[in-house]
């Protein structure tokens, strides 16, 4: 609850501010999570022990050493005061899947984004098994502790953590209230009857749908109209063989938004995010072996998707759909999306999806489609082939250079074109087919997905 209802996790940040754990880290607690934490444990104690009641009997008698229970003596004697410190101890793998090690719970206070939320227990591992939020380390890990390692301490002196944290509950509660009063508005505006504005209003198409094209009157009045939907396509700048430009997913994914969009209606496009993982620098793997291919991490990419998901619902979208057009951008608005969701225990869920039948081709049909036509798998290829290639000939010819430069004869350092598959067969006709496959795939997904709020 402390980290996944969002009002609680205000007040549980002082206990994850400290970027240097030492034993006495563990009361660096606000009162109000003190006071939570206390009544939690009241509450299952007294659970537990009325159950026992009912079904064994007498109350059980209580081994303790120097008046503490003598299992919790012993698991702190053996290391697990250690727990939070910089001293690494692990437990072997088959032990830490029944107790929290100190390392497992020093993870948990890691600022990295791949160890968030992991390792909630406090004595037992099962809890993270049952919920998904174990993580067992298989060797000895180095990251820096905090709550954000991108971000600085928001705590700059110790009676900032008595109070901060109820300016920011506040700042919470505060949208729900606005948001409860909009849906009383809206209540009694379907009472009433519509005003000669917001009528004007319903009716409404903005000059674009595209954000980057509007002014912000015009976003404004677009959801004042009902266009509280809104995609966030990712590209990326990498290499496509010697015969198609950089460009070329940033090229397919913002035409293929909006079609999307005006597909679905009430739906607007958010500007392409043109920086995505594509292999490591150095040394250099995947397509950053070719010159002109631009990488960010895994961790930064998902944080931008993040952070853009808040800022549109901020402003008052409802619901945010991912749709990447590269392989490299799906882990990342998987993770995004999960993120943003939360769970049942989350008290305010955002509506945030990945739609990732988008892009494999299993989903939106086009390697059936090619075979269709009599193009074999080789043909077909798997980067920079027919596909991509038709694609951005039917967008934008001059993205496409002469196709016979696509053959082998042009290589990087490492002899490698970078193309796999043969793009000397795409059309810009194969392109359009492309094209509407991802469209239909995705805007199939968007449908079936839940009806908003539920």
């Amino acid at each position: 609850m402390q980290h996944k209802v969002p009002i609680l996790w205000e007040f549980h940040k002082v206990h994850h501010s400290a970027e240097v754990l030492t034993p006495l880290t563990v009361f660096r607690m606000s009162p109000v999570d003190l006071i939570v934490t206390g009544a939690a444990v009241v509450i299952c104690e007294a659970g537990a022990r009325a159950l026992w009641l009912m079904f064994v009997g007498p109350a059980p008698d209580i081994f303790a050493i120097l008046g503490i229970n003598a299992g919790i003596f012993l698991f702190y004697l053996f290391g697990y005061n250690l727990r939070h410190s910089h001293i690494w101890l692990s437990y072997p793998a088959w032990l830490s899947g029944h107790l929290v090690s100190p390392a497992m719970h020093q993870i948990h206070h890691s600022s990295e984004v791949r160890h968030w939320d992991k390792n909630m227990g406090l004595v037992f591992s099962w809890w993270d098994w049952l919920f998904g939020t174990l993580y067992i380390p298989k060797e000895k890990e180095t990251f820096k502790f905090g709550i954000d390692g991108h971000e600085a301490n928001p705590f700059h002196a110790s009676h900032e953590m008595l109070w901060k944290p109820f300016i920011w509950a506040w700042r919470r509660i505060s949208r729900r209230v606005k948001q409860v009063f909009s849906v009383i508005a809206a209540c009694l505006l379907c009472l009433l009857g519509p005003t000669q504005d917001s009528a004007a209003d319903e009716g409404y198409s903005p000059p674009s749908l595209h954000l980057e094209d509007l002014t912000w009157t015009e976003v404004r009045k677009a959801l004042d109209a009902g266009y509280t939907q809104v995609i966030v396509p990712s590209g990326g700048t990498e290499q496509n063989g010697p015969h198609m430009v950089l460009g070329k997913h940033n090229i397919v994914v913002r035409y293929t938004s909006g079609a999307l969009a005006s597909l679905l209606g009430k739906t607007l496009v958010a500007p392409v995010v043109t920086y995505v993982p594509e292999g490591d620098v150095d040394p250099p793997t995947g397509h950053m072996r070719f010159p002109g291919t631009l990488t960010i991490s895994e961790e930064t990419f998902e944080d931008i998707l993040v952070s853009t998901a808040q800022s549109l619902l901020q402003h008052g979208f409802s619901r945010v759909y991912f749709i990447g057009d590269s392989g490299s951008t799906q882990r990342g608005q998987k993770a995004a999306a999960d993120r943003m969701r939360g769970g049942w225990w989350s008290s305010a869920p955002a509506e945030v999806f990945q739609i990732s039948n988008y892009y494999f081709a299993e989903a939106n049909g086009q390697i059936a489609k090619l075979q269709e036509q009599g193009f074999s798998l080789e043909q077909i290829g798997t980067h920079a082939g027919i596909r991509d290639t038709s694609e951005v000939m039917a967008l934008n010819a001059d993205g496409v250079r002469a196709l016979n430069n696509a053959v082998p004869g042009v290589l990087n350092v490492t002899g490698e074109t970078g193309v796999i598959g043969e793009p000397s067969l795409a059309s810009a006709d194969i392109g359009r087919v492309m094209l509407d496959l991802k469209v239909q795939a995705a805007l199939a997904q968007v449908r079936a997905l839940p009806e908003p709020g539920l």
